[in-house]
């Protein structure tokens, strides 16, 4: 009885350390998940917000247009090509250890969707990447958590944009594009709780 007690109030600690994220237009993100993080008391968090994440919006131009007949369907971006840039110059970023372990945290996760017109934001102690859906006409963007895929960009722009390399974080464009998909590897903004 005693274990199941100081079970419940791990959980109940853990989820009470991680209410809060906020939207690059000011409002508060949907918590979808909580993920376990092995080794770690600190879980990691997968949050939703409609829109581009905020750096982007000085970089592109989101106009809406109607959908043609073949512009209905999710796009799958697994495997597609996707060209890193890094943010100079070097000075704060995450640490890339805290990175590769929420990367690897989510590598077996399988596929994911991240809704029209919105991104996913997935924050662990330093490191919050988030993934953009540009896609216009807006439609749902399908992806895998798996290493040559999520994983694996979000180690190599950790690893190749941190500060030894004069960066303090980055970019991966699909497709070389900013009306696909972009995921960017930053420091966790102070504004959101992520526990100890």
């Amino acid at each position: 009885m005693f274990q199941l007690v100081a079970l419940l109030a791990c959980l109940a600690a853990a989820a009470a350390a991680a209410t809060s994220y906020t939207c690059s237009n000011g409002a508060p993100a949907t918590h979808l998940s909580t993920f376990v993080v092995p080794g770690s008391e600190t879980p990691g968090h997968i949050w939703s917000c409609p829109g581009a994440a905020a750096p982007l919006k000085a970089l592109i131009k989101l106009e809406a247009r109607e959908a043609g007949a073949n512009e209905t369907q999710a796009v799958d971006i697994t495997r597609a090509p996707c060209t890193t840039y890094c943010d100079t110059p070097a000075g704060g970023g995450p640490d890339p250890n805290d990175c590769s372990t929420l990367a690897n945290a989510d590598a077996v996760g399988g596929n994911f969707t991240i809704p029209a017109s919105s991104y996913l934001a997935w924050t662990w102690k330093s490191c919050q990447v988030t993934q953009s859906n540009l896609l216009n006409p807006a439609r749902e963007l399908n992806y895998t958590y798996d290493g040559r895929d999520w994983a694996g960009v979000v180690n190599y722009v950790a690893w190749n944009c941190q500060s030894q390399e004069n960066a303090h974080g980055g970019s991966c464009r699909f497709y070389d594009n900013t009306n696909v998909s972009i995921i960017q590897v930053q420091t966790t903004p102070a504004n959101e709780t992520n526990g100890p």
